[in-house]
């Protein structure tokens, strides 16, 4: 099952001035923006640069601008962005000159037929892909049904033009890598723009996640095997006291059986093996990988879990923005060697009390002894989704324990 979790979104500043604009753009970042892009095409160098200077510098490295490139160099920026008329007047061993020096460049397009001549470029805009929020008049030519397909060689395709929350997933049905938004966050108040851009990054958590087990299968990969033939969507490859290479063995296979199967593959704790294999996601325990420094691996497209047993923890880790947090156990399991604390109802009730009253809003998996009739009431609690596993392993009819549990899943939509 895929979502538009897949797609690489990008906001582009207002081309005119913002009240607040520096402290807007920061808020954008703090609230999780990956990539910015600042297009000022009627500001002069000495006003771009002080616009500049008002942010964090933390920052320079996930932004790419349109003007004043030779700015780029004094803020650390590794990112410029070539207007049709500049890529036209810049010659290709320049271009090609910079990417050497590790720079990334982009572009913008408004004919497809241009995108084997711009392989030299890391990812073109093309616009209009629907009508524009910030542009009147300025209307797709799209036809009903398009999907794009790229020739061989090609740079990623960024769609632009009217992109907003109610159509990003037909972004992603017409086959585009990534969306660039601009009127879909500055059309709104100050206040409202980091939960609209919070929104369009949601990625889609699957309600049901299936961990692999060994017992009572004789292998990872045959648990996981019988889980999505049962009709599981969702696999988090967990093994323990293994070398990296026999983990990255045992992925590389279940990466293969996720994909034939149309779900999706997390990886537990091993982030390097999850970027080798191109794992949906990586999920990580509270004695491993920070989920910043797996998020600095694997990039802003990729799921990243937390582990989390009280609210102290969820806190820690909602600073670095997870895409969900796994809370438990819910009751005892053989299935962890060091327990946490057990939570049950009351456990998860207080956790999730102070995660609205903080406006942590961050969706919870229940994890831990979990079977099919808890179901509800955790449900009732207010988590987003349950991770069960041996129930269903030692279910007599896997796909029937499967169909049930999503059918009560379906309940809390």
């Amino acid at each position: 099952m895929k979502s538009t979790s897949d797609l690489e979104l990008i906001v582009i500043s207002s081309p005119v001035p913002v009240p607040n604009e520096a402290d807007g753009i920061q808020q954008l970042f703090e609230a999780g923006m990956e990539l910015f892009h600042l297009r000022k095409p009627d500001m002069d160098q000495d006003a771009f640069l002080k616009l500049l200077a008002q942010m964090d510098s933390k920052y320079c490295n996930r932004m790419a601008i349109h003007q004043h490139h030779d700015l780029a160099d004094d803020f650390g920026i590794k990112r410029l962005h070539f207007t049709e008329w500049k890529r036209k007047n810049t010659a290709k061993d320049e271009l090609l000159g910079l990417k050497e020096k590790g720079l990334k460049i982009s572009t913008s397009i408004h004919d497809l037929g241009l995108l084997t001549s711009l392989s030299h470029f890391d990812y073109v805009f093309f616009s209009p892909v629907f009508d524009s929020l910030s542009k009147k008049g300025y209307s797709s030519s799209l036809e009903s049904g398009f999907k794009l397909v790229k020739p061989v060689g090609s740079p990623k395709v960024m769609a632009l033009g009217g992109v907003e929350l109610k159509n990003l997933s037909q972004v992603k049905a017409m086959g585009f890598d990534g969306a660039a938004v601009l009127g879909a966050i500055w059309n709104q108040t100050e206040k409202e723009r980091p939960k609209i851009l919070q929104a369009l990054m949601k990625k889609e958590i699957n309600k049901l996640h299936y961990i692999s087990q060994e017992p009572p299968f004789n292998s990872h990969l045959e648990s996981i095997l019988h889980a999505l033939e049962a009709g599981c969507k969702w696999v988090q490859l967990r093994v323990k006291n293994l070398q990296e290479q026999e983990v990255l063995d045992i992925a590389k296979v279940a990466r293969q059986l996720c994909t034939e199967h149309q779900a999706q593959l997390i990886i537990n704790d091993y982030v390097t093996v999850a970027k080798e294999v191109n794992a949906d996601g990586v999920h990580v325990g509270l004695n491993d990988m920070s989920v910043a420094a797996a998020r600095q691996i694997l990039g802003p497209d990729k799921i990243i879990g937390a582990t989390a047993n009280t609210i102290d923890q969820v806190i820690m880790h909602a600073k670095a923005h997870p895409d969900y947090i796994g809370i438990g156990p819910f009751r005892f399991t053989r299935t962890k060697e060091k327990l946490s604390p057990i939570l049950g109802l009351e456990g998860y009730a207080s956790i999730l009390n102070a995660m609205n009253s903080l406006k942590i809003n961050i969706p919870v998996i229940a994890v831990g002894g979990i079977i099919s009739s808890d179901v509800p009431a955790l449900l009732a609690q207010g988590v987003h989704g349950v991770a069960i596993s041996g129930d269903i392993n030692h279910a007599t009819e896997m796909e029937r324990k499967v169909e049930e549990i999503y059918q009560m899943l379906q309940v809390a939509k």
